[in-house]
């Protein structure tokens, strides 16, 4: 009986620190060198101010979480104009929205590729979301990129005669590398 509840508590022992193993290797920091770029019909540009939490691993996607936001003022077009109207009431109202949030609930493996299913946040309105996207690693680095589109109505973002031009399909277009913390 003395052996069995040792090799129970050895079992225990050994799953929880594999378990605190597999999650830590996973944590990774953002690069500050990523890439996240928007298009439409009459305007394209990036974002920055992408901050977060990564954790990640192939080998352990049930335990890998991605939760990141990005500044909705930052959005630069390369005109200070459109600049300053996307970030206005009628558009991304970053005064009232400050911030574009994502959270993962679920992380699987497509062929090659992955696929992040979460919440998408943006002018106050949360959507679910599915996000195709590839992953490479190597040392300590690792690149996620991909791309995917959003329809800007159903979020509430664009209002008047502009907002038709536009379109309603955003595509986004990231590349994001991180590094192992």
């Amino acid at each position: 009986m003395k052996n069995l509840v040792r090799l129970t508590l050895v079992i225990a022992a050994v799953s929880i620190l594999t378990a605190f193993a597999v999650f830590e290797q996973a944590a990774r920091s953002i690069d500050p060198d990523y890439t996240m770029k928007f298009s439409t019909g009459l305007a394209s540009g990036t974002f920055s101010g992408l901050k977060g939490t990564v954790l990640f691993s192939p080998a352990d996607l049930a335990n890998s979480k991605i939760n990141v936001t990005l500044d909705g003022s930052s959005i630069n077009t390369g005109n200070s104009l459109k600049d300053t109207h996307a970030k206005d009431e009628d558009w991304l109202d970053v005064a009232k929205f400050p911030l574009i949030k994502f959270s993962s609930t679920n992380i699987i493996k497509q062929g090659s590729r992955y696929m992040v299913e979460g919440n998408l946040e943006l002018h106050g309105v949360t959507k679910a979301v599915k996000i195709p996207f590839d992953y490479t690693e190597s040392n300590n680095k690792g690149v996620f990129s991909g791309d995917f589109s959003v329809n800007r109505g159903d979020y509430g973002v664009g209002k008047g005669m502009k907002a038709k031009m536009v379109g309603n399909d955003i595509k986004i277009t990231f590349k994001i590398p991180t590094t192992k913390i």
